[in-house]
């Protein structure tokens, strides 16, 4: 992170040393201080970087609250249906007898 810091000080609107200390930044846990680069380079490269602006897209979910936390409180939770053995079984069996396929017993 450094020479990238004394890079882009001698060259401050080279994305590269900002690209590098963004994805350095975000390896070691510093999410904040990345989605900050990666915008400097949006600034400094307006038009292009599609991979920067899907790594600040990416950030800014991660670092937003949990959606859960932002559902009403009124609204009832929905309970996934619980799949039994027995129906993976006949499942399995429907899926078996439609592509020809013999059970053999040992």
């Amino acid at each position: 992170i450094v020479n990238e810091e004394a890079a882009a000080k001698l060259h401050p609107n080279w994305v590269k040393p900002y690209y590098r200390m963004a994805v350095a930044h975000e390896n070691l846990g510093n999410p904040e201080k990345a989605l900050e680069l990666y915008e400097r380079i949006i600034q400094l490269e307006p038009t292009g970087n599609i991979p920067v602006k899907r790594n600040i897209m990416r950030l800014k979910r991660c670092l937003s609250p949990s959606t859960d936390a932002n559902v009403a409180d009124d609204e009832p939770e929905v309970e996934s249906p619980k799949i039994t053995g027995d129906a993976i079984g006949k499942a399995i069996e429907s899926v078996d007898s439609q592509l020809g396929r013999v059970q053999v017993s040992t």
